[in-house]
């Protein structure tokens, strides 16, 4: 997972035909350090387009997605959210969002 900051977002998130999936998270946020990890574990080859975004730098960030609870993670393409939940999921849920196969 690549942490990405505003300037960083458009180019790689807004312009690209591409899905992703954006995280907004902190530092210091427990079930926001256990998704990275369960993230990691599901994508140990970093294959998948998943962004970090820490909310305490990235204030406009979160604003523009409205993020109110972390973590928050939106999965979007060309610009545009097509999927969003918040809070930490159960593994399985989170394989069905991130579209991968997993143990």
């Amino acid at each position: 997972m690549e942490k990405i900051t505003l300037e960083e977002f458009e180019e790689k998130v807004t312009t690209t035909s591409h899905e992703s999936v954006i995280v907004f998270s902190a530092d210091w946020c427990g079930p926001c350090k256990q998704l990275s990890k369960m993230i990691g574990t599901l994508d140990p080859q970093n294959q998948l387009r998943v962004y970090k975004i820490d909310v305490d730098t990235e204030g406009k960030l979160a604003e523009m997605f409205n993020v109110r609870s972390i973590p928050s993670v939106f999965k979007v393409k060309e610009g545009v959210t097509v999927d969003s939940f918040i809070g930490l999921p159960q593994p399985q849920t989170l394989k069905e969002f991130l579209g991968v196969e997993g143990e």
